[in-house]
């Protein structure tokens, strides 16, 4: 008689967290644009009993979102292998599992509003997966997609020289500025 070791454990690796930039969307500030879906693997070891099932759900990590100034709702399908957030109907960013749940894609399809006044920074997406294996086991992991802000860029204007007594008026965000995805005002 030869031993055999049966492994009853699932191993769920942590996926690598990657970043999407709003200033690539189509109203975003970037000249070189590049893609606004992202995509990643999951590693699962499902042991002995094999794989059943992969899906989406809900750890309460998700922080409060709004894209411009509207909340965000965040949906997982039934099947739990699709996350989308909406704004008013408007899609803001689909999550996809893919490749039978060993990865996923990301797509930013809309701005997330992001601190007041704080450059070019992040909105961190934290998205949960749980594994089932063939007898019913679970085992899960949070990977995280953060959403980089886009950020308006202006340039000086000039209206030349004014004589005393002379006006001026124009727009001070015009063709030279630059008003990224988020839209931008003058305050």
């Amino acid at each position: 008689d030869v031993p055999v070791a049966l492994t009853d454990a699932i191993v769920v690796g942590q996926a690598d967290s990657v970043s999407v930039d709003e200033d690539d969307l189509a109203d975003g500030s970037d000249a070189d644009k590049e893609p606004t879906t992202v995509t990643g693997t999951l590693t699962i070891d499902a042991g002995d009993d094999g794989l059943g099932s992969v899906a989406f759900t809900d750890s309460g990590l998700m922080p409060t979102l709004t894209s411009g100034g509207v909340p965000v709702t965040v949906t997982p399908s039934t099947d739990g292998q699709t996350i989308t957030g909406t704004a008013n109907g408007v899609p803001v960013f689909t999550m996809e599992l893919t490749n039978g749940g060993t990865g996923y894609s990301f797509t930013l399809q809309g701005t997330l509003d992001q601190p007041v006044g704080a450059g070019e920074n992040e909105v961190d997406l934290p998205f949960t997966v749980e594994v089932t294996d063939g007898d019913g086991s679970t085992a899960s992991t949070t990977f995280h997609i953060s959403v980089v802000d886009d950020v308006p860029v202006a340039v000086d204007d000039s209206a030349g020289p004014v004589e005393e007594g002379q006006s001026v008026s124009g727009n001070v965000v015009d063709a030279n500025d630059t008003v990224g995805a988020d839209g931008a005002s003058v305050t």
